[in-house]
């Protein structure tokens, strides 16, 4: 419901679609403890949940990616590998669309069920954005 909250959570421009990208993952995705020791010296994507987060990343439970990469031809650059490339990744990475038509029908619901920009930024600046959004839906 977080990432569903960051793809809607402002009106769509021009008609613009928004989306939310998932990957399911199993045990061996996650970033080992020796990966996390030296995690750029790692030749595989993996997934990482941070050990020490800010209270932001607590409140959207957040999860991040550590991205393999491999030589350019010139061997002394690094090229990124996204996750839609990566033959490890790409077959189960997944996202849905949200029509503009439905966005300000789903913030209401998302705040009605507690998913508000005071909820996922728990600091003064959050719970200000909350209390001072226009009423939904837009």
């Amino acid at each position: 419901m977080t990432a569903l909250w960051f793809a809607i959570n402002e009106p769509a421009g021009n008609g613009v679609s928004g989306a939310v990208w998932m990957l399911p993952y199993g045990p061996a995705d996650l970033m080992t403890d020796a990966e996390r020791d030296a995690p750029f010296t790692s030749r595989r994507t993996s997934l990482l949940r941070p050990r020490h987060v800010s209270r932001r990343i607590t409140a959207q439970d957040g999860w991040f990616t550590m991205h393999r990469s491999h030589p350019d031809d010139d061997g002394e650059s690094v090229q990124f590998v996204s996750l839609q490339t990566n033959v490890d990744f790409k077959d189960r990475l997944r996202y849905v669309t949200i029509p503009p038509a439905a966005f300000g029908v789903m913030r209401l619901q998302l705040s009605k069920a507690g998913v508000t920009s005071a909820v996922l930024f728990p600091d003064l600046e959050g719970v200000a954005s909350f209390v001072t959004r226009p009423s939904l839906p837009r």
